[in-house]
């Protein structure tokens, strides 16, 4: 009877004990859950920080890259003013200094009639030269083709000018150098340095009809 009883004790011991160590492992493997999922759930509450953080930063810059963008476009449009005030500024100080310049031009209606009376004078005088030299010219070109007796020339005077149609062989001289002594005859310039044949009357008003031919 005795051993019955203590046999009982010992299987309900037994059970009791089998029990406490179900309790305590099932503690265990629930802590463990539990801490896993703590651990899962701080994971995923770091990841979406980092993602919002990523987030602050694009748009953060995306703001200053806009800030920037709106800055230089600011800069540029008063760099576009000042240079645009700067021409027109330009432009008119040119219309200025041209309007200046127009009226430093004028001159009373009396002293430019005597300037152009004077021009007119030295126009005059100029044309008389050129003609004279004119008629020198085919005088010297008459007498040297009838010394020679190989040429024609007729003459018709009307005035002060002379109009001659020509018959005649030119002289026997071929080179540039007679040519121009030809012309420093005509001219009596003797063609030094300082002579400018665009700037010379007599020059000017020589009829080269009768000068040697440039081979």
């Amino acid at each position: 009877m005795v051993l019955c009883c203590s046999r009982r004790a010992a299987q309900r011991q037994k059970e009791y004990e089998d029990e406490v160590r179900m309790r305590k492992l099932e503690e265990a493997a629930r802590q463990e859950q539990e801490q896993r999922e703590k651990e899962e759930q701080r994971k995923a509450e770091i990841e979406h920080m980092m993602k919002e953080e990523q987030q602050t930063q694009a748009l953060q810059k995306l703001a200053e890259e806009k800030a920037l963008k709106e800055r230089q476009a600011q800069q540029a449009a008063k760099e576009e003013e000042v240079k645009r005030k700067e021409d027109e500024d330009k432009s008119a100080r040119d219309r200025k200094d041209e309007s200046a310049r127009k009226a430093k031009g004028q001159q009373p209606p009396s002293r430019r009639g005597t300037r152009e009376h004077g021009g007119t004078q030295d126009g005059g005088k100029k044309t008389s030269a050129a003609s004279s030299a004119k008629s020198s010219a085919r005088s010297s070109a008459r007498g040297s083709g009838s010394a020679r007796g190989t040429g024609r020339s007729t003459t018709a005077d009307k005035g002060d000018e002379v109009f001659e149609m020509k018959t005649f062989t030119p002289f026997d001289m071929t080179t540039v150098d007679q040519t121009a002594k030809y012309m420093a005859t005509k001219c009596g310039c003797a063609m030094n340095n300082n002579h400018k044949v665009a700037d010379c009357p007599i020059c000017n008003g020589i009829d080269l009809s009768d000068a040697p031919l440039i081979a």
